[in-house]
């Protein structure tokens, strides 16, 4: 079962609402138009049918500080400048000094670090690590030609070098202990 609504209250009240807001939307659109013609019609009286300008130039000088702050956009140009565009151009310079001297500078940083830590690096490796190598490669090298006398190819030479070896460590021995 529907509901009972009586007369002019939810559906009569939404199509009133919507006809007053139609007539104060015509109403402004109106007026609008009124004033852009309005406008029209005095630019035309001052400009077009007073070639000398005189009452335009009079209203300037009876109205001078209205006259100049329209002549001057309200000064939003100048408003906008001072603020938002030298703001973002020091903005902008900040970033730049900041690029160039910290993150350029720790790039330039790290770039000099490496290449004196691998010279460094490149020195060690020759002096001390192939240094090193190269000295047991010429310890081993005397000592094959010292031990190449020794390698004559007869078998009492070995023996007396084996004699010889157990001398040694029987001495080595008997001193220690």
């Amino acid at each position: 079962m529907a509901p009972v609504v009586a007369a002019g209250t939810a559906h009569g009240a939404e199509h009133g609402g919507h006809a007053i807001g139609l007539q104060l939307e015509w109403g402004l659109v109106l007026l609008s138009v009124a004033v852009a013609v309005g406008g029209i019609l005095i630019a035309r009286r001052f400009y077009k049918l007073d070639p000398l300008f005189s009452r335009p130039k009079a209203l300037a000088e009876r109205f001078a500080f209205a006259y100049r702050m329209l002549l001057n956009k309200y000064w939003v140009d100048e408003l906008y400048d001072d603020t938002v565009i030298s703001g973002t151009v020091k903005l902008a310079r900040f970033s730049w000094d900041a690029d160039a001297r910290v993150v350029d500078g720790a790039v330039n940083g790290t770039r000099h670090a490496t290449v004196g830590s691998s010279f460094l690096s490149g020195v060690f490796d020759l002096e001390v690590v192939d240094g090193a190598v190269n000295l047991i490669a010429k310890i081993y090298d005397l000592a094959s030609h010292s031990f190449r006398r020794l390698q004559v190819g007869f078998t009492q030479g070995y023996a007396m070098v084996m004699v010889f070896g157990a001398a040694v460590l029987l001495a080595v021995f008997l001193v220690t202990y």
